[in-house]
């Protein structure tokens, strides 16, 4: 629900604290939010849908430290990465996303490989966490998750020049790789070097 939209059909309480804040009265003479301003907020955070974050989605990561997973994915001792080229980052990264409220891991995984991917992914076990307190973006820290594919990717793979959101199976470090993700390696070296059967899962 919008603004415009909780003004025609917000609860009395909704429309309010809208009215206060058109007012100006939701900041205390420092420029910080206030009692009422902070409820306008909480309030209008109910109203925001997992898939729309849009701008907000920024401002209310840097209020904390956010959980991401990212996607481990081996397969005949290579691992697979995807190309991204944003304002934040360019270069070969894990799959990922950030983890949304309740959601279990294998939920976020299979989400995030449905959108990356192109298929579904079956987690098999947590292999490292990683702090990420200087990323370019926000604060997050980073759940590994060793998974295998469940059916073949459908997403397109990168030919001589890698094009945003294209996939690649490395069985090395790239270079080209996005530089606070040289911290997974040493979590995922171990497992390039190993059938699945050893890595305690059967199907």
């Amino acid at each position: 629900m919008g603004l415009e939209q909780i003004v025609r059909h917000g609860d009395d309480e909704e429309k309010a604290l809208l009215t206060e804040w058109i007012e100006g009265s939701i900041l205390r003479e420092d420029g910080k939010l206030n009692k009422n301003g902070l409820e306008l907020i909480a309030r209008l955070t109910e109203h925001v849908p997992h898939d729309l974050w849009g701008p907000a989605f920024l401002p209310l990561s840097t209020l904390g430290v956010q959980e991401n997973i990212e996607l481990i994915v081996i397969q005949g001792g290579h691992a697979l990465w995807i190309w991204r080229e944003d304002e934040f980052f360019r270069g070969w990264h894990a799959p990922g996303t950030k983890r949304r409220q309740r959601e279990t891991y294998q939920e976020g995984a299979t989400r995030c490989a449905a959108l990356e991917l192109g298929c579904d992914v079956r987690v098999i076990k947590l292999i490292g966490a990683v702090d990420h307190h200087d990323s370019p973006r926000f604060h997050e820290a980073v759940v590994l998750l060793l998974c295998e594919l469940v059916g073949a990717p459908t997403k397109p793979f990168a030919g001589e020049e890698q094009k945003v959101n294209e996939l690649k199976w490395f069985d090395h470090c790239p270079e080209d790789v996005v530089s606070f993700q040289l911290r997974y390696w040493p979590h995922m070296e171990p497992y390039l070097k190993k059938e699945v059967q050893q890595w305690g899962f059967t199907n």
